[in-house]
């Protein structure tokens, strides 16, 4: 990177009564309000990144993400349900007859808010598990019973998806949250489905041996070149977080020629600190 140096007098420091390293960080500070720097660029220069951001947000005046979308979901939620409601209602023609045109711009707003309201589920879940408010509710469960619901209503809600299953367990009963498990389970069904295209096939297998059981989803096919890096980042960290609440890890995800190989495990053993 070319360099230019500017002289300042020592005097004039002395005058302003600056260190050379707090008149950097002034000039920073002033160029980024200018908008003559972006705010990367006047982070780099200012010479003490940490200062810069407390200076330029001071402590009251930052808005934490984390709370904000955990005590805001109902507020963002609301009038985006309002739209998809509304325009379903329209579709069914409850409100009256719509010609075809209609009925397609209809059906592009319900499909398009159905998933603008998924990645906000998404985005608010995230700010609660980094914020660390998700808590487990566990009880005695049949993993088995929860893998085979999760499989059935993931079929019912992809139905374009070809799903198959191999689950060798004889009935490891483990300390679970259903709900959240099965939200884990769906969210790594999805993560591997979003890889391939639609014609493709995902696999759920799980085994178990003396101190856990291992689930592995992977999907087959020709690999899809729009997949949505957007939700396949945000269920990556969700699914992994989950997991991890469950004493488990999610320990491989193997990119495949046609597909994607997703591996966790959780422990046989009883949870009390759940």
């Amino acid at each position: 990177m070319d360099m230019t140096l500017l002289e300042v007098p020592a005097d004039l420091l002395a005058a302003a009564n600056l260190r050379p390293e707090e008149a950097r960080l002034a000039l920073a500070l002033g160029l980024f309000h200018n908008g003559r720097l972006s705010h990367d660029q006047a982070r780099d220069f200012s010479g003490d990144p940490d200062r810069f951001e407390a200076l330029l947000f001071p402590p009251g005046e930052r808005l934490d993400l984390n709370d904000f979308l955990d005590w805001g979901s109902h507020d963002l939620k609301t009038p985006l349900n309002m739209v998809i409601g509304f325009s379903k209602v329209v579709l069914k023609g409850i409100d009256g007859p719509i010609n075809e045109t209609q009925q397609t711009d209809l059906s592009s707003v319900y499909d398009n808010g159905q998933r603008l309201l998924t990645l906000i589920s998404m985005l608010v879940d995230i700010a609660r598990l980094n914020k660390g408010s998700v808590h487990l509710s566990t009880v005695q469960q049949d993993l088995g019973q929860v893998l085979e619901q999760t499989a059935e209503r993931w079929k019912a809600q992809n139905p374009s998806r070809k799903l198959e299953t191999g689950l060798r367990l004889d009935s490891p009963a483990l300390q679970l949250d259903p709900a959240r498990m099965k939200q884990a389970l769906s969210g790594v069904l999805t993560y591997a489905s979003l890889h391939v295209a639609e014609a493709g096939t995902v696999h759920l297998a799980a085994s178990e041996d003396a101190g856990r059981v291992t689930v592995s989803v992977e999907s087959r096919g020709s690999r899809d070149p729009a997949m949505p890096e957007l939700d396949l980042v945000m269920l990556r960290f969700i699914n992994r977080s989950l997991i991890r609440l469950h004493g488990g890890a999610l320990e491989e995800i193997e990119d495949l020629a046609g597909g994607v190989t997703v591996v966790f495990w959780l422990p046989k053993r009883s949870q009390e600190n759940l």
